[in-house]
């Protein structure tokens, strides 16, 4: 695939994902259920796959199959795995992994996130309902970067090594190092259906991303020891080898 192509399939699955992580209760989220939007998912999937086989497009096709039950079911189910208050086997936000729980430590990291967002015009304002730090901010947060670099190949060489190299560091400093510990608790949490099917994509999804960056997670979050206790270990710690 070209870097275009390249880059086009792994927009689409974070958008995917950004709006599958969250409550299926708006117009957006319906989104999902557009057979349109569903073939772009598991068609950007299969493509990555081609790259390296991590079976994102076999993961994002489970999510898929899962989508079918009626929405009251979904609606049950996101309630049963993630409640009212955030489920202590996966919270969906950062700043719940770390080691260091002093309110000051936390609003400076979610501070950093939010000046990541403001350096390229994303201001979700005062009146804002979801945390900065909430997986799928930071999920669409990756999809708008890559839709940048896209419009911007072959027209501004600056402006795209600026949003290369911030798709980099938000994902090395904002994604990698935590998200496998939530993939991992959230199928552990959900055990089926739809959220474990989700699990297991974004899991797959990550493992691809770490070993596209050559990177390894730059933390060990609170959740990773307790997480890979109960699942497999995350295959994203071996991506330093590469």
């Amino acid at each position: 695939m070209s870097r275009n192509e390249t880059s086009l399939a792994r927009e689409c699955l974070y958008r995917f994902f950004s709006l599958a992580i969250t409550e299926p209760d708006d117009l957006d989220w319906c989104g999902l259920l557009d057979p349109a939007s569903q073939e772009i998912a598991k068609a950007s999937g299969d493509a990555l796959d081609v790259e390296h086989d991590d079976a994102i497009g076999p993961a994002v096709a489970a999510v898929l199959v899962a989508l079918r039950q009626p929405m009251d079911e979904l609606r049950l189910e996101y309630q049963r795995v993630f409640g009212l208050t955030p489920a202590r086997e996966c919270p969906p936000f950062e700043t719940e992994y770390h080691g260091n729980a002093e309110p000051f430590y936390c609003s400076q990291q979610l501070a950093d996130i939010a000046g990541f967002y403001r350096a390229f015009g994303l201001n979700p304002g005062p009146m804002a309902t979801v945390r900065p730090d909430h997986l799928a901010l930071e999920f669409e947060f990756m999809a708008f970067l890559l839709m940048k670099q896209r419009l911007l190949e072959g027209h501004n060489t600056e402006a795209l090594e600026v949003c290369a190299k911030a798709e980099r560091d938000f994902f090395c400093e904002h994604i990698a190092w935590w998200t496998p510990a939530f993939a991992a608790g959230l199928i552990k949490r959900a055990g089926s259906g739809i959220y474990e099917a989700l699990g297991r994509a974004i899991r797959a999804l990550i493992v691809s991303e770490c070993r596209r960056f050559g990177v390894t997670p730059i933390r060990t979050p609170l959740a990773v020891v307790a997480a890979e206790e109960r699942e497999e270990p995350s295959e994203c710690a071996g991506c330093a080898a590469n």
